[in-house]
């Protein structure tokens, strides 16, 4: 910390001079989904303008590297990918500047057109009304950031919410169960389009300044994982029914 003190430069100093580095329209890369917003929180705490677009899209490579060379989930650490693509160790790690050298080896190794249009979307500054939303459909699952409301009772009830559409085909399709809640952080849905299949529905409970909003997020999925969805949904109902059971007893 001393030495950060002693040969430092001051954070607004530092963001401007960033800012004039990345020039006009510049394109985001990080490693990991929480770069760009630790960056507009220091930029809100020292009182300065934020200079981001809205939307901020950018690129997260380990999302990328996950998804055309895992399975789409995981997310593995940048030194072990660095070793599974037997890239060169040429600096340390966990130092930003060298990690960001890194990155960019990894994203050399990907095929430029399977993941330039997968762009991912950050969260700092959700939308503020319904012309701001946000909705993006990719190859394999479409996505949607609502506007801030005041509770997630409230935001389930919007219709541009809790409605399922077919994004290979932007039909309104059936829905074969409600939205169920696991946690009151996560809800689940189930759907049918006609053309195209089940479709499987999750919604994220997103927090900011005491209000809520919800990451949508519509999949084709086939008969078995239309069937672990209703499996989870009466796995819910039965927990439900016994803290119930269990709250009568105890009054």
């Amino acid at each position: 910390m001393k030495q950060l003190e002693a040969e430092g430069i001051p954070f607004l100093d530092a963001m401007e001079r960033f800012w004039k580095w990345c020039g006009k329209d510049p394109v985001f890369f990080t490693w990991g989904d929480m770069d760009l917003t630790e960056l507009q929180r220091n930029i809100a705490y020292f009182g300065m303008e934020n200079p981001f677009a809205f939307p901020l899209f950018y690129y997260d490579v380990q999302k990328l590297y996950s998804l055309y060379c895992l399975d789409g989930h995981a997310r593995a650490s940048l030194e072990s990918v660095i070793e599974t693509l037997a890239l060169p160790k040429k600096w340390p790690f966990h130092r930003a500047v060298y990690d960001a050298a890194y990155t960019g080896c990894v994203l050399s190794q990907l095929e430029k057109q399977s993941w330039q249009s997968m762009v991912s979307v950050d969260y700092y500054r959700p939308p503020k009304n319904a012309q701001e939303e946000i909705y993006l459909v990719f190859e394999r699952y479409s996505k949607f950031v609502s506007q801030l409301y005041p509770s997630r009772e409230e935001a389930m009830e919007a219709r541009n919410v809790s409605s399922m559409v077919c994004y290979k085909c932007g039909r309104n399709v059936t829905r074969r169960m409600n939205w169920f809640s696991d946690n009151n952080r996560k809800y689940f849905g189930l759907a049918y389009c006609p053309r195209h299949g089940w479709l499987k529905g999750k919604i994220r409970v997103k927090h900011c300044d005491g209000q809520v909003f919800m990451i949508k997020t519509m999949k084709l999925t086939d008969a078995e994982g239309a069937r672990k969805i209703k499996a989870k949904s009466e796995l819910m109902k039965k927990r439900r029914m016994e803290k119930a059971a269990e709250k009568g007893l105890r009054s």
